[in-house]
C-alpha cells in the first residue's frame, strides 16, 4: 500500500492511501513513505527530500519553527502573564519571557536594555503616600489622647501633669503637621 499527499499553499492538506503503487494520482499528488511521521497541516519545509519529518529541534535551529513555550509577562503590567503551550504560537508585541524583579512592586520594562528596572518615580510616590498615611495616623492617635485630657479638664479632673501632657501632645501634632506639609510640597 502506498501513501499519497497533496500540497496546497506549502501545507500538506490531504492524505490518501491506495493499494495500486503504479497508478498516477493526478495533479498535485505526491507519493510519500509509509513511515513519514507527519500530520495533516504540516508545512512541507518540515520534511527532507525523502519526505521524512525533520525533528522539531532541527527545525527550530533552521528557523522553520518557533519555540515560545513557557510563561510570558506583559511589559506594561508585569502581574499579567500568559502561558504558551505549543510550538509556532506567537507571543505578540508587548510580552517578554524575562522574569520580573523578585520582591519589587514598582518596576517597569526597559526596552533599550531588554530588562525589568525599578520604577523610581512610582516607588518614591508610593513611599511618600505611605509616609503621609503614617503621619496622619499618628496625628489622629495623638489627637485622641489629647481629647481625653481635655475631657478630664472639662470635668475638673485634670492634674498639672495632665496639662503638661496636653501641651506636649499639642507640640507633637504641630511638628507632625509641619512634616506632613513638607512631604506634600516636596
Amino acid at each position: 500500500m502506498k501513501t499519497w499527499h497533496k500540497i496546497f499553499e506549502n501545507k500538506i492538506i490531504r492524505i490518501r492511501e491506495t493499494s495500486d503503487d503504479t497508478k498516477p494520482k493526478g495533479d498535485g499528488w505526491i507519493a510519500i513513505p509509509h513511515d513519514w511521521g507527519g500530520s495533516l497541516g504540516d508545512d512541507v519545509s518540515w520534511y527532507d527530500k525523502t519526505m521524512h519529518r525533520i525533528p522539531d529541534v532541527k527545525l527550530m535551529a533552521q528557523g522553520k519553527r518557533i519555540d515560545n513555550i513557557g510563561r510570558w509577562y506583559n511589559k506594561n503590567d508585569f502581574h499579567e502573564t500568559k502561558q504558551i503551550h505549543c510550538l509556532d504560537e506567537e507571543a505578540g508585541d508587548g510580552w517578554t519571557q524575562e522574569i520580573p524583579l523578585e520582591n519589587e512592586l514598582y518596576q517597569t520594562w526597559d526596552d533599550s536594555n531588554k530588562t525589568w528596572i525599578i520604577d523610581t518615580v512610582k516607588k518614591e510616590a508610593a513611599e511618600k503616600e505611605s509616609k503621609k498615611s503614617q503621619i496622619e495616623a499618628e496625628i489622629a492617635e495623638i489627637e485622641q489622647k489629647r481629647l481625653r485630657l481635655y475631657l478630664r479638664d472639662l470635668d475638673g479632673l485634670a492634674t498639672q501633669e495632665d496639662k503638661e501632657w496636653m501641651q506636649t501632645y499639642k507640640n507633637k501634632i504641630t511638628d507632625l503637621k509641619n512634616h506632613l506639609t513638607e512631604l506634600e510640597t516636596a
